[in-house]
């Protein structure tokens, strides 16, 4: 989880200074730092890093920005595992502003466009909405812990 806040620290400096390259950058390191963050076989991360995170993110971006969108993903991602968030850790994402509608606009994407089903090459696994990264074409397998 370190690297993803270093990647939010870059990324915020590169926001600052309008370096429109180095965000481009920033935002793929970041969705594959967090997948891999996030892979059954990594060191657990918690919820509570998870939100730490998540904070940092949206403390450091403008409204409507591409790394919030990716930050809230890996938040989805990483709830869907029991008792990843306790009650504590839900009632602080309440108070990050834009998260929630951050989380209802993933959602309603996937409603209005829905995916055709897709399965990994590899091992046959079919990928569910959350497995698509919101800014790129890729797909994470958790089967085979890699981007497609």
């Amino acid at each position: 989880m370190e690297c993803l806040h270093f990647h939010a620290s870059v990324y915020a400096l590169a926001e600052k200074w309008d370096v429109k390259g180095l965000k481009d950058i920033v935002k793929v390191q970041f969705a594959d730092d967090g997948m891999d963050a996030l892979r059954p076989t990594a060191l657990s991360t918690t919820g509570d890093e998870m939100l730490n995170l998540i904070q940092d993110v949206y403390a450091t971006t403008p409204e409507k920005d591409e790394l919030r969108l990716l930050a809230a993903s890996l938040l989805k991602y990483s709830a869907e595992s029991p008792g990843f968030l306790s009650v504590a850790d839900k009632l602080r994402l309440q108070e990050i502003p834009g998260l929630e509608s951050n989380l209802s606009s993933l959602y309603l994407n996937f409603v209005a466009n829905p995916l055709d089903p897709k399965k990994c090459d590899g091992c046959g696994w079919e990928f569910r909405e959350n497995s698509k990264c919101p800014s790129w074409a890729s797909y994470y397998c958790k089967s085979c812990e890699a981007w497609q």
